[in-house]
């Protein structure tokens, strides 16, 4: 009884035992089957199954604007918010008592953030454009994605952008517009300028210089070294009748102004710095060149002959919008407004000058205004980006920037048989102050004329060339001239960066190359 009870317990035992493997064999099957992925899976432990699929379908491109054209520009009049809603730090603060906003970054040692000269490396390329995203004004507009780059456009060095090459012959005749930045003498023969702005220019710029004209600079101008470039007289101003104007014409007028004459006879704002009076409107300067171009260039010729003029020439559009913020800068105008009628004016006369014949242009962008003595000494001392410049006017001056050049991609589609170069002035000036040891600037923000001492040199009620004012003996040491305007060295920078690094949009290389059949 005892065996046979033993027997069947052996029995059960042993087929219990045999059970085991031939359950473990069936679970493999299962889990390494062809339609399983992980051969790492042993029995019993189940396998984690592949992770899910994912089908989302990636979000669609963003949609592109229409052409390209520049903004619609809304009514002054339904626009212009109340000046009690305008303090939001959108504009340029009021001055400061005290003379606290005379000092930029460099002489702060409470805290603030380190100035551009103590952050030199020795580095000779640009270190990456801050981003000013905390502080962009109401101009800046949402759809505002392209930031500017920190070296040109190609996304190449300076020094692996240079040329050598010669300019000399690829163009005979050039037509410049612009304001202060680029005219040679007209708002100085128009009466334009304040006596003491006027008297200091003449003496700059007399009779027995090498130099003709009248600049607001202590010498030559970018669209001076372009025309050194191409080996042609300096262009005279249009009001200088008596000039010979076989090489083209400057009709650039220094503070021109894209508001109306009547805007400000209307309205009661308006600093005017240092012209006097009401400034003259851009579309003045389309006017003088009509008239040119029947009067002059196209006289006597056959309709054929004068469109192998004008589209041999080159159209040098210096900067517009500038003296816009400027002389607006405590007023309560929108600027998004200020600079939709801006681009508005840039948009209608490069459209007028194509629809002319006009196939090689070179539009400028605007500086860093933030930068300029002028708008530091009006600016809050916590007012300041990374380059050590006044934050608030910067940010406007980038939203002008990307919605110019955006403007200018609209008109290259409608014109492909034009080039259209966008000179990157933002870029270039930001090159040379954070490596303005390599370009041999020892005042980045001091003004070499004016009054007022201190770091900037520089006070409203002490313009230069006034009563109490004095210039520097250096000029070269510094990049800023008089408060609003740039010295000779530094257009002469400027203009190397523009013409020979790639500073330029096609690079002007090329659109010299494509005037050359090359």
């Amino acid at each position: 009884m005892m065996n046979s009870k033993y027997f069947f317990l052996h029995i059960t035992l042993l087929i219990l035992f045999l059970s085991l493997p031939l359950s473990c064999a069936h679970t493999k099957s299962q889990h390494h089957s062809p339609e399983s992925n992980d051969k790492k899976c042993q029995c019993p432990c189940p396998c984690k199954s592949p992770p899910d699929d994912k089908s989302n379908k990636s979000p669609s491109p963003p949609q592109k604007s229409n052409d390209g054209d520049h903004p619609s520009s809304p009514t002054p009049e339904k626009d212009i918010p109340p000046p009690e809603m305008q303090d939001d730090g959108n504009q340029s603060p009021p001055q400061k008592q005290d003379g606290d906003n005379q000092f930029p970054p460099e002489k702060q040692n409470e805290g603030n953030q380190s100035p551009p000269e103590k952050q030199e490396t020795g580095n000779e390329s640009p270190p990456s454009t801050p981003s000013t995203n905390t502080q962009s004004p109401p101009s800046t507009p949402s759809t505002n994605t392209r930031s500017p780059p920190s070296t040109p456009s190609t996304g190449k060095s300076p020094s692996s952008l240079k040329t050598n090459i010669s300019f000399g012959g690829s163009f005979t005749k050039v037509f410049a517009f612009g304001d202060s930045f680029t005219d040679t003498g007209n708002a100085f023969l128009l009466g334009g300028l304040k006596s003491f702005v006027g008297s200091l220019i003449s003496t700059l710029h007399g009779g027995s210089s090498l130099l003709p004209g009248h600049r607001q600079c202590n010498g030559r101008l970018v669209v001076d070294f372009l025309c050194e470039n191409l080996e042609i007289p300096y262009l005279p101003p249009y009001k200088k009748t008596s000039s010979d104007f076989s090489f083209g014409a400057n009709f650039a007028v220094a503070g021109a102004t894209s508001l109306t004459v009547d805007y400000f006879t209307k309205h009661s704002f308006g600093q005017p710095l240092m012209w006097k009076g009401i400034p003259l409107n851009f579309h003045m300067q389309l006017d003088w060149y009509n008239k040119f171009i029947q009067g002059f260039t196209c006289k006597g010729k056959s309709q054929s002959e004068c469109k192998a003029e004008i589209e041999g020439a080159l159209f040098w559009i210096g900067e517009m919008g500038g003296n816009d913020y400027a002389r607006t800068f405590a007023s309560p105008l929108s600027k998004r407004w200020l600079t939709d009628l801006a681009l508005d004016h840039v948009h209608k006369l490069l459209k007028a000058l194509l629809d002319s014949g006009a196939k090689y242009i070179v539009v400028q962008g605007l500086p860093p205004i933030g930068c300029c003595p002028i708008e530091m000494f009006l600016a809050k001392m916590t007012d300041r980006d990374p380059m050590g410049c006044a934050s608030s006017g910067n940010a406007l001056i980038q939203a002008h920037n990307e919605l110019l050049q955006t403007m200018l991609d609209g008109l290259r589609a409608k014109y492909p048989g034009c080039t259209i170069a966008y000179a990157d002035y933002w870029n270039a000036y930001k090159t040379i102050l954070e490596n303005r040891q390599k370009y041999h600037f020892a005042e980045p923000f001091k003004a070499c004329c004016g009054g007022g001492g201190g770091p900037l040199n520089f006070h409203m009620n002490s313009l230069c060339g006034s009563i109490g004012t004095s210039t520097c003996q250096d000029p070269s040491q510094y990049m800023h001239w008089d408060g609003l305007h740039f010295t000779e060295k530094m257009h002469s920078h400027l203009a190397d960066l523009f013409l020979h690094q790639g500073f330029c949009k096609p690079s002007f290389h090329d659109l010299v190359k494509k005037k050359m059949g090359m």
